[in-house]
Order: structure tokens, then sequence, then C-alpha cells
């Protein structure tokens, strides 16, 4: 059972240790400090916890408060309320939060379920515990936890055999948070008596404590980015730790891995070849991902499967780190790092959800800025019905306490987030840096495309993402070196407020179109250098340029599209007039183009199928009737 001891969003009012009376006198019912395991008793067949746990949870005690974390049989119990379910529905009433607890069943199977952290009046009395479930209606339940036993938790210690006692430099692995915020590595370690204690330094002054092992530690310095001695528990092994930051609007206890690396030590009583050492951990510049048409991002692979991705219309970049190799010194200023592997991400940019989906990458995404119902893509859809990608919120009003308190490591935002550039510096207050998906604004169809690289490499898949890639291009030069046409072709839109909105000439539609062997009605629409997608005219604008156009094709994707000519008309009836309408060329995208780039390639076959009146196996169109 994961034990996730978030007090921090659970200990809501602190609730006294009861104190029993007897005849005879006091009888004191305290538990010293420390984790117990305890029984955990419900008046409900409906709520317990989950069958691993043997009826147990976690107890901790600390400084005389009692917190019993449970692990739940499902995520259908999504919040608790310590007392009756007619306070927790009153306004200010502060309901205990889930986290998310990953059960092993005997099989072997893993699955992710709802825990909670508790707080215990007493021992061996009942006490009011409500229930609210996904249906959303408040129940009452008794609890009462007993039996608590001391958990066996040796004091930290170092290996035996590996460390003598002495002080030393030793690299450690960091992972966790959003990335921003780490503690430099290396690290002094001093070994007295076999227990060893590391002296770590954010690179933040914003962490108030650590805790260890249910231990608290506060910071060792008063001036400066937060210094913490820390007992270390194993060398060579992954060790959870928690800080809690201050650098947000209230404090959160984040969690953190460490590494010790007990193979990467130095004496640090000896003098070391410092060039030799600098040298070592600088980034060593090997190659060039090969790109052929994608002109908004480049890729640098360093030695030892450093990998810098660059997004060169704001020349933001992001270094991606492999999990066992130590972050590089004196790395130039802005690099955002991200470690391996690349987990709880915040998806905003909706065309990106099909490079992780055909990368088999959904599990990196941990939060949508869509609603499933939102979803073209049925496994985003999927994902986000059964809880494993939460909704958390649009792109100009995300939900800053949920991504948060959660751990995201990167937002990838889609260009309309420069409309709101106040998230993005929220956002990077928090630690939480922000990448913005610019395949929108490439010129070829196939620069787009070649987008699934950038995810290749920033999810460790770049074979995966060079085959997805040259199976589109194939079918690009299929249809472009198929017959010509000299049939035009006007592609729009009708906004509600009677504008026809359209694709700027530059725009990667209008060379489909072409590609496709047609030729769009617009020749030098709109402005290149502004590097927007769409522009909007007058429908007197429009229907100059498209009242003899061969076809129209209508955009879905705005406003869920239209079913018949009859709608279509109803919207603008000037269309009537227009010589593909009344030769029945009128046709319609399907709602899921934009949610998937990477079948640029079909829309393409489609549109010269089109055009050619061979329209029996389309993909992205429609003919309207």
């Amino acid at each position: 059972m994961k034990q996730l001891m978030k007090k921090g969003l659970t200990v809501i009012a602190l609730l006294l240790m009861t104190v029993w009376s007897g005849g005879c006198g006091n009888n004191m019912a305290v538990l010293p400090d420390g984790t117990y395991t305890a029984e955990f008793h419900t008046d409900s067949n409906m709520f317990q916890v989950n069958e691993t746990c043997d009826g147990k949870g976690i107890l901790t005690v600390e400084n005389g408060e009692m917190v019993i974390h449970i692990s739940l049989g499902s995520r259908n119990i999504v919040n608790l309320y310590p007392g009756l379910a007619q306070d927790a529905q009153k306004d200010g009433a502060v309901l205990l939060m889930p986290t998310e607890d990953t059960i092993t069943y005997s099989d072997g199977m893993t699955e992710v379920v709802n825990g909670f952290d508790v707080p215990v009046p007493a021992l061996d009395t009942e006490f009011d515990l409500a229930l609210i479930g996904k249906k959303g209606k408040w129940y009452d339940h008794k609890v009462s936890v007993s039996n608590a036993v001391l958990s066996d938790t040796p004091a930290p210690e170092a290996d035996d055999g590996i460390l003598p006692d002495g002080t030393y430099d030793m690299d450690i692995t960091f992972a966790g948070g959003s990335g921003k915020a780490v503690i430099l590595s290396p690290v002094t370690v001093v070994v007295t008596d076999g227990k060893a204690t590391a002296t770590v330094q954010w690179n933040s002054p914003n962490y108030d404590y650590m805790i260890v092992n249910g231990e608290k530690y506060l910071p060792v310095n008063t001036d400066g980015d937060s210094v913490f001695e820390i007992p270390v528990l194993c060398f060579d092994k992954p060790m959870q730790v928690i800080g809690d930051t201050v650098a947000m609007s209230k404090p959160h206890e984040v969690e953190y891995t460490l590494t010790f690396h007990a193979d990467r030590i130095e004496d640090a009583n000896v003098q070391k070849d410092t060039s030799e050492t600098e040298s070592g951990r600088a980034l060593v510049f090997e190659k060039n991902m090969d790109l052929q048409y994608a002109e908004n991002f480049t890729a640098d692979y360093y030695e030892g499967d450093y990998i810098l991705l660059t997004t060169t219309i704001d020349g933001m970049k992001f270094l991606i780190v492999p999990e066992d190799r130590e972050i590089p010194q004196d790395l130039e200023k802005g690099i955002v790092v991200l470690r391996r592997p690349i987990k709880d991400l915040y998806l905003v940019a909706s065309s990106a959800m099909d490079m992780f989906r055909s990368l088999d990458g959904l599990d990196s995404v941990s939060f949508s800025g869509q609603k499933a119902d939102g979803w073209y893509i049925p496994e985003a859809r999927e994902a986000m019905e059964n809880g494993t990608i939460l909704y958390a919120g649009k792109y100009n009003k995300p939900d800053y306490e949920m991504i948060v308190s959660k751990g995201c490591t990167l937002a990838i935002e889609n260009t309309m987030i420069s409309h709101s550039p106040e998230v993005i510096e929220k956002l990077e207050d928090f630690h939480i840096p922000v990448m913005i998906e610019y395949s929108s604004y490439e010129p070829h169809p196939l620069g787009r495309v070649e987008w699934i690289k950038f995810y290749g490499a920033l999810l460790d898949k770049e074979e995966e993402a060079e085959k997805i890639f040259e199976e589109q291009k194939i079918i690009f030069e299929q249809v472009s070196a198929d017959t010509k046409t000299d049939k035009t072709v006007a592609f729009f839109f009708v906004t509600t407020n009677g504008l026809i909105q359209v694709r700027q000439s530059s725009d990667y539609i209008p060379r489909i179109i072409e590609l496709a062997g047609g030729q769009y009605v617009f020749e030098n629409l709109g402005d290149a250098d502004t590097k927007r997608s769409t522009i909007n005219i007058q429908l007197e604008e429009f229907y100059a340029a498209a009242k003899d156009a061969d076809f129209l094709i209508y955009n879905s994707s705005i406003d869920g599209g239209v079913s018949s000519m009859e709608e279509l008309l109803d919207k603008c009836s000037l269309l009537a007039d227009c010589k593909a309408v009344k030769e029945g060329n009128v046709w319609c995208t399907t709602n899921d183009i934009y949610q998937q780039p990477l079948s640029i390639g079909y829309l393409t076959e489609d549109i010269h199928a089109m055009l050619l009146g061979e329209t029996n196996d389309m993909h992205y169109l429609f003919r309207l009737l």
C-alpha cells in the first residue's frame, strides 16, 4: 500500500486526544509520537478499507494528535468529512481530499484507489465520519480505530559495509515536483557510527521544512536558498521525502525522490581535480535531430542521452535528463530541466493528444484542459472517464490547486495562452514550467506532422515517432505525384455574428488543398508574419471569391458542424447562389479533424478524391445533401 501522508490537506481542525474518565480516576489513552498500524472499523460493508490492507490503516501520532491513512476499495468515494453529513454541506465546511494510492493485489495486478487521511479523536471509540460518492449524495457513518501496533521503523543508517565513518561528496538523483525546484548535486554526507546525514541545498529559498521517514526537519540557515540536514535512509535506492514550499499562495507539501549514489562519491577531505569534474558534467554536443519540414522546434542530442528541445518562436529550451543521470552544472539561464520518466503533464493543446496517443504515451498525461465529452479521441475520453486523466480547467482558468497538489511537472499549452499571460506567470510562480505548442504555425502540413518527433524525444520514443512520420509522408508523396486539377476550393466557417472565417493563404490547410491537386480561392489573404491560421472577413468579400468555386468545404470543428445543406443555408442563405451549392459539391469536415493532426495525410487523400469525384472511401470529409 502506498502510504501518502499529506497531513496539510487533512488536519483541518486540530482534534485533541480524548481523556477517558473512569471510576478509579483518569486513564490517559495517549500514544507516544510515532507510526503505527491500526484497525479501522466502519458500520457499513460498502465503506471499508481495501481488501489488501487486512482492515488496517497507517496511524501517525505527532504532538499527541492522531491521523489514520486508509486506502479504500475504489475511487467511488470522492470526499470524507469528520462529522455529520448535514454539516458537510454547510458553507465553509472543509472536506478531506483524496490521495491516489496504488494497491497491488495477490495476482500482481495494481489499481489506483482513493485514500484519505482521517483525524482520529480517540482510540476504541466511535466517531462520526460522513462520505460523498460520485453521485453527489452525502451519507453518515460511524467509525472507530483500535489495536494500534508500533510499526517496525529502524533508525536510519548507512548500508553495512558500504561507507566507513567519514565525510563524503556524493552525487544524487532528484525527481518529483515540477522539475523547476531541485536539490543541488553533489551533496555532503557525513557518516558517524554507521549513521549517515546529508546536507542538502535547494535552488530556492522557499522551503520551510522537510519530512523524512515521518520526522520533520527545519532549515539550518536563515538566508539564501533553503539548506537542510536530513538522514540518509539508504544508498543507491530511491528514498521518499517531502518538501513544504511556501512559494505559492499557501504552503504545499510536495513529494520528491532522492537517490544517494554510494558508487559516485569522493572523500571530501581529498583535493579534487576540479577541471575533470566540471568537464564530466558539461553538456557535450553530438548531433541535431534531422527535421525535413518542421520549422518551429529543434532537438539537439548530447553525450549521455541528454536532449535539448527548443521551441524556436519563443526560444524556450527544455533539457531532457535521463532518470539515472545528474543535472549538468552551469546550464544556460532559463533552461527548463525535465527528468525522465516524463509524467504528470497538464495537456491543454488538444492537437498534441493525438501525438501522445500514437506514441502510447497517455500515461504521461495526468491533467487535461478539455472535458471528457470534448474529446474525439476515444482513448483520451476513456482515460478521463476512468479518472486516470483529470480535468484541470481551460487554458485561461486552470485549477491551480489540483495541478499543484498533484505534482504537475509541465503545462503544454496551445497558442491561445498568449492571450492570458497572467496564467503563464502564475504557473511559473508555482514552479510549473510552460511549453507552448506551435505545430499549428507550421507552413507545410508535414511540418505539423513532424512534431511527432518532438514528443518522441520528450518520451524517449524517437523510433516510433520516426515511423509514424514516414507513414504520413508516404501518403503525401503518393497524392502529390498523382493527377493535378484546376478545381478551386473555398474552406470556411460561418461565425455567430455573421462573418466568414477563412484560412490565411499561408496556412497549412490551403497548402493541403494545393498538394491534393486543387487551388485555394484566396491567393494572398492575410499576413503570414502574424502566424495566425484564420482571419474573419465580411460575407460580401467571401461571396465574391467563393461564388464560382468548384467546391465548398465547411469547417465543422468550431461549432460542431452541420449535417445537411438546409442547415448550412440557414446559417448563410447567400450561399445558395454559389456554383458549388447548385452543383452539389459542398462538403463538411468531421468534428475530430483538428484533434488528429497525424491524419493530415488522410485529409489530403480525401480532398484529392473529392476533386476527382472518387468519394467512396473518405476519412474526414462528407458531402452535404
